[in-house]
Parts: structure tokens; sequence; C-alpha cells
């Protein structure tokens, strides 16, 4: 028994740390013109190129800062580092259209 156990419990773990989002799956399942690409990032929580500002922040929450782009034509996202889980600031930048065109990382 306590074998089953020990052999067990290693599962659950990894099943709580892989399982979908149920707002995540709510999203995707309201959103069909998702492409497969952005369907698999916003199930993982990764960054893709073409989200829209409601998935990013569905996926990481609320940014930290807003600002608005050098060259008018969207704006900038900044997740800044902080706390226990996060070591660096994402910078994510969205079109004139508020979707994802880059973002990068800062250590």
């Amino acid at each position: 028994m306590k074998n089953t156990m020990f052999a067990i419990l290693p599962c659950l773990i990894l099943a709580a740390c892989v399982s979908p989002d149920p707002r995540r799956q709510q999203y995707i399942s309201a959103h069909p013109e998702l492409t497969v690409e952005e369907k698999d990032c916003v199930s993982a929580a990764i960054m893709c190129k073409g989200l829209t500002r409601e998935a990013v922040r569905l996926m990481w929450g609320d940014p930290s800062t807003v600002d608005p782009l050098k060259d008018g034509q969207g704006e900038q996202w900044v997740y800044e580092g902080e706390g226990q889980f996060r070591a660096s600031s994402d910078y994510i930048n969205f079109d004139k259209d508020g979707r994802v065109k880059d973002w990068h990382r800062t250590q």
C-alpha cells in the first residue's frame, strides 16, 4: 500500500502542474477564429505572435505598466521582474489592432 502511494503521488503532482486552466479552455472554446498555434499558446500560457490583449491578460494577468509604442502604432505591456517566481521582466508589443507583434525578456 505504501509503495502504491509513493508511485501515485508524483503522478498527481505532475497532473496538477500540466492540467489546463479552465479559464483558458473556456476562452479557446469561445474563440473559434483562433489558429491552432494560438490555441496551443493560450492553453500552455506561452506567448506567441498574433494573440490579442484579452488572451495575454488571461494568460499572464494585468501588466505592471502599459505604454504607447514610440511609433504611435500600438502599445507595450511590461510585466516587471518582481516576486518569488519572476526574476526577469517581459515586454510585449502590440500592434495598432491589439495583437502581439513581438516580445522580449530582460534578465
